[in-house]
């Protein structure tokens, strides 16, 4: 009985630890860029669309600016906030420095 009590108690302390692992990774704002841009984005631009190579071929390539852009197209108004949550997770998930491989 005691080591069935001890064991348990070990799998808790485990989970914790991992549920405070992913606390401390949790991105609110990746959060929220993720949503807004599959709500909108997501239906035409896959994973593909996004690539380090684009970015490094052009280096007047901006980011939030080609977002407003396709905005604009589509006819979606999205607060300056939005469209910083969207870009930011665009950075994050495609065009940052460990992303080099795309």
């Amino acid at each position: 009985m005691k080591k069935s009590l001890v064991s348990g108690f070990l799998v808790s302390v485990s989970l914790l630890g991992n549920l405070a692992q992913a606390a401390e990774n949790y991105d609110e704002r990746l959060l929220r860029g993720s949503l807004q841009h599959d709500q909108i984005c997501r239906g035409c631009h896959e994973d593909d669309m996004y690539t380090q190579r684009h970015l490094s071929r052009n280096p007047y390539f901006d980011l939030r600016g080609q977002t407003k852009l396709w905005l604009d197209v589509v006819k979606v108004k999205w607060t300056d906030a939005e469209i910083d949550d969207v870009v930011y997770f665009l950075k994050q998930t495609y065009y940052s420095e460990s992303k080099n491989t795309r």
